[in-house]
């Protein structure tokens, strides 16, 4: 499977997770499986701010998440995912269906990422 196609199914997968109730059982067995398709993903493509990078940024009581899909010298285009509270963190914008942020603040997060 591609890069592209993981990005498109962990999204999907999010989604839909966020989407159950809170009490359903299988709830935190499709958390784990999440964190788990995340997690292989930042293994596989190994380092730096390439396609695939699990990016966040801390928002009120948690977390606003993405994964980047394209990355240049100034900005890097992602993919917001639709997790727990769906945070957005204001230092991304969207244009149309894209989501973009700048290149040094999504390179904040990822040393951020890696170091803690």
């Amino acid at each position: 499977m591609t890069i592209r196609k993981r990005i498109e199914h962990i999204v999907e997968f999010a989604s839909a997770l966020s989407a159950m109730k809170w009490d359903n059982p299988l709830r935190e067995d499709r958390d784990k499986m999440l964190w788990q398709m995340i997690d292989a993903l930042q293994v596989e493509i190994g380092e730096g701010l390439v396609p695939g990078r699990h990016l966040r940024w801390p928002v009120a009581d948690g977390y606003a998440h993405y994964i980047v899909v394209k990355a240049n010298k100034r900005f890097v285009e992602l993919v917001h995912l639709d997790y727990m509270d769906g945070y957005w963190f204001q230092g991304c914008w969207q244009e149309g269906d894209k989501v973009y942020c700048s290149r040094p603040v999504a390179e904040s997060a990822y040393r951020c990422g890696i170091l803690g």
